[in-house]
C-alpha cells in the first residue's frame, strides 16, 4: 500500500518530537478530524506578550504548539528569561507532562496547547538552525496528530503578532494554493512611528511592484503571516532549518508547487520593534532606518525602472510562449531580451546561459519551458536581480519620487504612501 504524503514525511523527514504524537493516539482528545495547526517559536519574549495567544480566535479544532527555544552560544540572560516564561505557563496552566520536555494543556473543548522545551541548557538548538528548526518541530508535531485525508492549513506566527478575530477565516479558492500570505500592518513602538511606517510601505511596495511585473514571487515573506497547506508543506520537506530567512526560503519552495496567494484580509498587526537577534528582518531594518534618520539620510526605495525591466522580461516570456512552437520560443525570447542590454547582462550574471542549455536539452513543450523558467528564476534569483540593478544601474530613489507612479499603486498602498508624504 502506497504511503500518504503525510505519513511518508513523518517517517522520513520529521523531527523526533513528532514521535510523541502518533496518528493513532488520542492524547489530545479532539472530537473531530477537522484540525487547524498553529505554530509559535518563542525566544526571549515576555509572559504578557504570550498570554494573548491563549485566547485564540474560534475555529473547529485548534492545536497550538509553542516552541520555547534558545540557541547554543547565545546570551545566557535571554535563555534564562525564555526558560522563566516556559515555567510560568507550565505552572499556571497545570500542564500535563508527556515526556521530559513536552507538555500539554486542554484549554477548552476545541483548543489544545502543546509546549516544547528547547531552552533548557541540555536542549538548546544549533545556532545556525534555531528559529527555522523551532518552526519545523512545531509543525511536525501538528502533522503527526492529523487525519491523513482531511485538507488542513498550518498557521505560522511570531510572538510580536496581534491576531485579528477573523484570523482563521480564509477566503474560498477556486484552486487551493500551496500557501497564503495574510495582510499585515506594522504597529510602532514609541519613537519608531516613522521607521515602522516606512518599513511597512517598503514591504508592500516591493511585493506589489513584483506582482505587477508578472512575477509569481510577488508576496511579503514574513514568518508571522504565513499559512500553508499541510500536504504541500510535506512535499517541500518542511521549514528550512535556518536561523533567519527560513520564511523566505519556505515560501520560495511552495511558490513552485501551487503558488503563494496574497490576501488582503485577515490583517495581522506586527510590532515594529528594534532587534538584533537575527541578521536581517523587521528589527534589523528598523535599526538601520533609525540610524539613517539620526544621520539625516533619506531612506531609499528600489527604482520603478528596475521593476519596469522585470515586467519587460515577463512580457517577453509570455509573447514567446504564445508562439506555440519550441523551435521559435527560444530565439524569440532571447531576441527580445537582447534589445535590453541591462536586462540581458543581469540575467547572464545570474546564470541564464546555463538555464538555456538545460532548457534546450530537457524541455519539449511551451508549458514546460515556462515552468522551467519560473523554477530557475525563482524568488531568490529575483531578489538577486533587484539587488544587482540597485547596485549597478538604478540606485535607490526617494519617497517623493514615487509620486510619479502613485496612480499605479493599489488603493491600500497609495493610502500608506500619502500618509508618509503628509507626515514628513
Amino acid at each position: 500500500m502506497a504511503l500518504t504524503i503525510r505519513t511518508r514525511y513523518l517517517q522520513r523527514h520529521a523531527e523526533p518530537e513528532s514521535l510523541a504524537f502518533s496518528q493513532e493516539s488520542d492524547v489530545l482528545q479532539l472530537d473531530s478530524d477537522l484540525v487547524t495547526g498553529f505554530v509559535l517559536p518563542i525566544y526571549d519574549e515576555s509572559v504578557s506578550a504570550l498570554t494573548r495567544f491563549l485566547d485564540m480566535p474560534r475555529t473547529d479544532n485548534l492545536i497550538s504548539v509553542w516552541v520555547f527555544n534558545a540557541p547554543k552560544g547565545g546570551a545566557e540572560d535571554a535563555r534564562r528569561r525564555t526558560e522563566s516564561a516556559l515555567s510560568h505557563f507550565i505552572d499556571a496552566l497545570e500542564m500535563q507532562r508527556l515526556n521530559p520536555h513536552i507538555y500539554l494543556a486542554r484549554l477548552n473543548d476545541w483548543h489544545r496547547l502543546i509546549i516544547i522545551d528547547h531552552c533548557a541548557q541540555t536542549r538548546l538548538l544549533p545556532a545556525k538552525k534555531a528559529v527555522g528548526l523551532a518552526r519545523k518541530i512545531g509543525a511536525d508535531i501538528v502533522i503527526a496528530q492529523l487525519s491523513n485525508h482531511i485538507p488542513t492549513w498550518l498557521y505560522f506566527s511570531d510572538a510580536d503578532a496581534i491576531l485579528p478575530s477573523d484570523y482563521f477565516d480564509l477566503p474560498s479558492f477556486e484552486s487551493r494554493p500551496s500557501a497564503c500570505v495574510l495582510g499585515v500592518e506594522h504597529q510602532a513602538e514609541q519613537g519608531l512611528a516613522r521607521e515602522s511606517a516606512l518599513y511597512d510601505f517598503k514591504l508592500h511596495y516591493v511585493a506589489e511592484r513584483l506582482k505587477a511585473s508578472g512575477s509569481p514571487y510577488g508576496y511579503i515573506a514574513l514568518g508571522s503571516i504565513i499559512v500553508i497547506d499541510v500536504d504541500d508543506y510535506c512535499r517541500v520537506r518542511g521549514v528550512p532549518k535556518k536561523s533567519a530567512g527560513e520564511d523566505f526560503y519556505l515560501l520560495n519552495k511552495l511558490a513552485k508547487l501551487h503558488g503563494v496567494e496574497s490576501i488582503e484580509s485577515p490583517v495581522v498587526s506586527v510590532a515594529g520593534r528594534l532587534s538584533s537577534r537575527v541578521p536581517f528582518g523587521t528589527g534589523q531594518s528598523l535599526e538601520k532606518m533609525k540610524h539613517e534618520h539620526n544621520q539625516g539620510d533619506d531612506y531609499g526605495f528600489d527604482s520603478p525602472k528596475t521593476f519596469a525591466d522585470l515586467k519587460y522580461l515577463y512580457d517577453s516570456l509570455e509573447q514567446a510562449i504564445l508562439l506555440g512552437e519550441m523551435e521559435r520560443i527560444m530565439p524569440s525570447f532571447i531576441g527580445a531580451l537582447s534589445k535590453n542590454t541591462k536586462l540581458l547582462d543581469t540575467l547572464k550574471y545570474l546564470g541564464f546561459d546555463t538555464f538555456c542549455q538545460h532548457a534546450h536539452r530537457q524541455v519539449n513543450t511551451p508549458s514546460q519551458f515556462e515552468s522551467a523558467f519560473h523554477q530557475w528564476f525563482d524568488g531568490f534569483l529575483t531578489l538577486k536581480f533587484v539587488n544587482h540593478y540597485r547596485s549597478h544601474y538604478y540606485p535607490p530613489v526617494s519617497l517623493e519620487s514615487l509620486d510619479a507612479i502613485s496612480n499605479e499603486m493599489t488603493h491600500s498602498l497609495k493610502k500608506k504612501y500619502q500618509a508618509l508624504i503628509t507626515h514628513r
